[in-house]
């Protein structure tokens, strides 16, 4: 863009280097532009068994036609497959055993045209075949749209499947989640009965738990003992340690303590 000054002549709005980033952009823009539009039509393709070279079949006898290179370019599973030498012919066929059609589908949505149709029904079991498929644009998107959605019901759950698939950054999200709304983990949470001594014992004992109450804390960990009571009555020792007594009411305490003291549940030992 050009404007006159009072003598008339013409001068420029940008100089050199700001034109020259403006141009370099412009260019990125059209190149990323040109680069979708391709994978689209590669995708088109790939619907309609054009130049297709690959077949990948699943357990239930269906089959997907696709193209080597861009599977490839995608996934290192894939990439190795297609380019062993190990082989005295080039492999054009794979079978990818317990995948289902719904996480197939979103696979080749996302090798084609980096994107991911998710919901809360598919989102784990598309993760689970990226990490399989070692394809981690597309775990990467299932990891973001897990803290999207993450809420005091399945957080929990949501930790313990990403320490199971290593995607620990998203496990630390799950856990900071935990600590940050455990009010309404402890009242609504049906997950946190499964968890483990050890995994429980890390909340509540955590210095960063946001409780508003003490006796929160306490009625969290009687639930916890109470869904498995045979094998967990004797764990009531150990979640004591983490709970902060003094800040309990006294009869509260004293009756509750009472209470599993006579059921045999904690030791007679000094609080």
């Amino acid at each position: 863009m050009e404007w006159e000054d009072i003598d008339g002549t013409s001068e420029s709005w940008l100089d050199d280097s700001e034109r020259s980033e403006c141009q370099r952009s412009s260019e990125e823009n059209e190149a990323r532009r040109m680069s979708a539009h391709a994978m689209v039509t590669l995708n088109e393709f790939r619907e309609m068994k054009l130049l297709t070279d690959a077949t990948i079949s699943l357990d239930d006898g269906s089959t997907y036609h696709a193209h080597r290179a861009i599977l490839s370019a995608s996934s290192s599973y894939f990439r190795s497959l297609f380019t062993s030498t190990v082989h005295s012919v080039s492999v054009t066929r794979a079978h990818l055993p317990e995948v289902t059609p719904i996480c197939m589908q979103g696979i080749l949505e996302y090798v084609y045209l980096r994107s991911l149709t998710l919901t809360p029904l598919n989102v784990c079991q598309i993760l689970i075949t990226a990490d399989y498929l070692c394809i981690d644009g597309a775990q990467q998107l299932c990891c973001d749209y897990l803290k999207e959605h993450m809420t005091p019901e399945n957080c929990i759950g949501i930790m313990l499947f990403s320490r199971a698939y290593f995607c620990h950054e998203l496990e630390n999200v799950a856990f900071s989640f935990i600590l940050r709304n455990y009010v309404r983990v402890a009242l609504n949470s049906e997950e946190l009965l499964s968890l483990s001594l050890e995994d429980f014992s890390l909340i509540v004992g955590h210095d960063l738990l946001n409780a508003k109450s003490e006796e929160t804390v306490w009625r969290s960990v009687l639930r916890w003992v109470a869904a498995d009571e045979k094998n967990r009555r004797n764990c009531i020792d150990a979640l004591l340690r983490h709970i902060r007594l003094g800040l309990l009411d006294t009869q509260y305490l004293l009756e509750k303590v009472k209470h599993l003291i006579i059921k045999g549940t904690i030791s007679m030992r000094p609080l």
